[in-house]
């Protein structure tokens, strides 16, 4: 057996700076964009994949999202890993047939009924 030899690659000597700015470079900027509604809800933002996403509250999210050809509405909990916020276990991913569905029950008043008799 013949041992191969792989060529070496040549180190680069970056400052600090410049190795921060690379980073910076790579991280996707999350665009917002205001509607009228209140509270977290208030702002589409667009997060690193380039998908819609609504903050429902600090860890819990709604994505509006593609997943091999079909359109998804994703509710799910976030938790923090060093600085980014990560998509956990926790969650439902809605097709668009079942997420019109949600819809409609949440427009009907039935749900607002349920919760009212529980009060």
């Amino acid at each position: 057996r013949m041992a191969t030899e792989e060529p070496k690659q040549k180190k680069i000597k970056r400052t600090s700076h410049e190795v921060e700015e690379e980073e910076e470079e790579e991280r996707t900027e999350v665009a917002t964009y205001p509607t009228d509604a209140p509270d977290f809800s208030s702002t589409i933002r667009i997060n690193e994949e380039g998908d819609s996403f609504f903050e429902l509250s600090k860890t819990r999210r709604v994505t509006v999202r593609q997943f091999k050809g079909t359109t998804l509405v994703d509710i799910r909990e976030y938790y923090e890993k060093g600085d980014k916020l990560m998509p956990g276990k926790k969650g439902i991913s809605l097709t668009l047939d079942q997420f019109n569905e949600f819809k409609d029950v949440i427009q009907s008043g039935l749900v607002d009924k349920a919760l009212k008799k529980l009060e």
